[in-house]
């Protein structure tokens, strides 16, 4: 974690290179995963609103979860097993970003290296992908994937009046670490499926972020590191230190 152990007051950031390396390319899948489930969630949001910022936006990221609205929910559908998402962003002040992660590597799973060929690449994303829309977007039923189109009741850290502007404009995304695109090469895809309103279906679309992919963007762009802009690396590494002894 020698990139993580920045100065306590100072921005902490990821090395971009050793990140591909671990999570696409590394055999030890116990450490990998390890990593992965210690630093997963915190990787894919810094990665994501890293991403949202050059697009020009301010991100915040709001205390609590997206929670699922029970309210929408009746005897045509009932509620389902899955349940809440992982993180609310806040884009200028005015956006909502509901995000649900999954860290869920080739290295620390399957064993398997990422190619770093651009044509193989570029068909290892699509393959994903197409697995991506056969196993939890096409589908009749909900999963751990799928749940980013979920209802949602508005984040509690918002008054009423700014949650009933904000709901109607709600993006969902899909953050993923392995590289999955519908063009094998954009680290953002849309995703349209179904979320649920009144006991009614409602057709709701969703972004699917790929850090994997945006990580190896910024490399062959020339950038090292990933800064840790949401404070999420700071944080962990402040819980570590206050567990462990020099």
């Amino acid at each position: 974690m020698s990139d993580l152990t920045a100065k306590m007051h100072g921005m902490a950031s990821f090395n971009i290179a050793a990140l591909i390396r671990q999570f696409d390319n590394s055999a030890d899948t116990t450490v990998t995963g390890s990593l992965s489930s210690l630093l997963g969630e915190i990787i894919l949001l810094e990665a994501l609103s890293h991403s949202l910022t050059a697009d020009g936006h301010t991100v915040k990221m709001l205390p609590g979860r997206p929670i699922r609205d029970d309210t929408a929910f009746g005897a045509t559908y009932p509620r389902p097993r899955v349940r809440d998402l992982d993180a609310w962003l806040l884009l200028d002040d005015s956006q909502l970003v509901a995000v649900e992660c999954k860290h869920r590597t080739a290295a620390s799973i399957d064993g398997a290296t990422v190619p770093d060929e651009p044509e193989q690449l570029t068909a290892y994303a699509r393959r994903r992908w197409t697995t991506l829309k056969t196993d939890h977007i096409d589908t009749d039923e909900w999963t751990d994937d799928n749940k980013v189109y979920l209802p949602l009741r508005p984040p509690e850290s918002l008054d009423m009046a700014a949650a009933a502007r904000a709901m109607p404009q709600l993006r969902r995304v899909l953050a993923i670490w392995r590289p999955i695109s519908c063009d094998g090469i954009s680290f953002k895809s849309e995703a349209t499926s179904t979320s649920v309103s009144n006991d009614q279906l409602v057709p709701a679309t969703a972004e699917v972020f790929s850090a994997s992919l945006y990580l190896r963007f910024l490399r062959d762009r020339g950038e090292t590191r990933l800064p840790s802009r949401l404070g999420l690396a700071e944080k962990l590494l402040k819980a570590v230190d206050e567990l462990t002894e020099p």
